[in-house]
C-alpha cells in the first residue's frame, strides 16, 4: 500500500486531486483553452487600465476591444498589445462607425 503524496511542510496533508476529467485533445479542448487565455488577458488588461475606458476616459470599461479583429488575426487574441479597454458605448461606436 502506498501513502498519498504530500506537500512539503504540510504535515502529511494529501494533495487534492481534481475530480473533473481533463480533456487532452480535440476541438473542445482548444476552444476552452483559447477562451480561458482570453478571459485572463481581459481581466488583467482591465485591472491595468483601472477599468476606465481608453477611448472616452469617462466611463467604466467593461469590454475588451481587439484592435486587430479576431477574424483577421486570431493569433493575437490574448496579446496585450492588441487590447483596448472600452465602455459599451465606445465599443459600439468603434464597430458601427459612429
Amino acid at each position: 500500500m502506498s501513502l498519498p503524496k504530500t506537500r512539503p511542510g504540510c504535515a502529511g496533508a494529501p494533495i487534492p486531486v481534481s475530480r473533473i476529467p481533463r480533456p487532452t485533445s480535440g476541438q473542445g479542448f482548444a476552444d476552452k483553452w483559447r477562451r480561458t487565455r482570453l478571459a485572463v488577458a481581459q481581466s488583467k488588461h482591465l485591472r491595468q487600465t483601472r477599468h476606465l475606458c481608453e477611448v472616452c476616459g469617462l466611463r467604466l470599461a467593461d469590454e475588451l476591444h481587439h484592435v486587430q479583429p479576431l477574424s483577421i488575426a486570431p493569433h493575437l487574441a490574448a496579446d496585450p498589445a492588441n487590447h483596448q479597454a472600452v465602455c459599451r458605448e465606445c465599443h459600439q461606436a468603434i464597430h458601427h462607425g459612429r
